[in-house]
């Protein structure tokens, strides 16, 4: 990871305007498919086709620590306890990597394939499988226990070790396989930092932020074509200050192409975001998600 790569280019064309964006949480659709490939295809994309989604914003099913994929990088779900699912091992060596089926398989039904990575997930502190060897063996980049808020889990984004394995991630996957985009999901999860200290190291956020977009912005030079960034980040600007997201410089230096506001939020401040994105191209996106809003089921006026 170059730590103060430019990124500038020449001005790109604008980022295609989509009706809906579809994430998909992995976990639920790769389990229900009980080793079948063809019902894991049927679980990820009914519902998709001939619908106003045109983009399929995919989570491997881990929590961005392990991978449900063939990675040189993250060791593999349920591989430090040995329970790496036997499905997924076939998956591999059958040659149906989970990644390349679902780009080829979204491509096929005019969807664009995002590789939605979870930056900071904690479902590890209660998921044994997805807890990985390198937190087991470098406690000191975890958040730890002692604090009025944060899971114990979370890692401290202010370690350059931290930010380096997670660029590897996103290095790896979009040099082994053809997204469209890349959701830098922010929300899995906060604090990114020592809880207290997220405003005054919003700045390391932002170069990470850098560092990915050069990255992908060189990798799409090679593709001939945009490799977009979405982030996906709190519903509010104030919220996102607390956290350490500084979403205002993320917009004036090109760093994002579409910002995805908030994760089981009901009340939304979409319009001081359009207020910030006016002019630059750069698309917002509420997201729609009933659970943890309370909202469940979520009342046919919102829906």
């Amino acid at each position: 990871m170059r730590e103060h790569e430019d990124c500038t280019q020449a001005k790109e064309p604008p980022v295609k305007r989509r009706r809906l964006l579809f994430n998909c949480d992995g976990f639920g659709v790769f389990k229900d498919a009980h080793g079948d490939l063809y019902r894991w295809i049927h679980n990820v994309f009914t519902g998709l086709e001939d619908s106003q989604v045109e983009a399929l914003l995919w989570c491997d099913g881990a929590g961005g620590n392990t991978a449900y994929y063939d990675s040189q990088v993250l060791e593999l779900t349920g591989q430090r306890i040995g329970q790496v699912s036997p499905f997924l091992r076939r998956l591999i060596d059958e040659g149906n990597d989970p990644p390349q089926v679902i780009v080829r398989q979204a491509k096929k039904r005019g969807l664009a394939p995002f590789y939605s990575f979870r930056l900071n997930d904690t479902h590890d502190d209660f998921m044994p499988e997805e807890y990985p060897t390198f937190k087991e063996e470098h406690p000191e980049w975890l958040i730890g226990e002692g604090h009025p808020y944060g899971v114990k889990t979370a890692l401290n984004f202010a370690l350059p070790e931290v930010r380096q394995l997670k660029f590897a991630v996103v290095e790896e996957v979009f040099r082994k396989y053809d997204f469209d985009g890349l959701e830098m999901d922010f929300l899995r999860s906060p604090p990114f930092f020592m809880p207290g200290e997220e405003p005054q190291n919003a700045p390391i956020l932002t170069q990470f932020l850098r560092d990915v977009r050069g990255h992908l912005r060189r990798r799409g030079s090679e593709r001939g074509r945009r490799i977009e960034v979405a982030a996906r980040v709190d519903e509010s600007l104030e919220a996102c200050r607390l956290d350490g997201f500084d979403v205002a410089a993320w917009i004036k230096e090109g760093l994002v192409d579409i910002l995805i506001l908030g994760s089981g939020a009901i009340d939304i401040a979409i319009e001081e975001f359009k207020d910030l994105a006016k002019g630059t191209g750069v698309l917002i996106y509420p997201c729609l998600y009933g659970w943890p809003s309370k909202y469940v089921p979520i009342p046919a006026e919102l829906a």
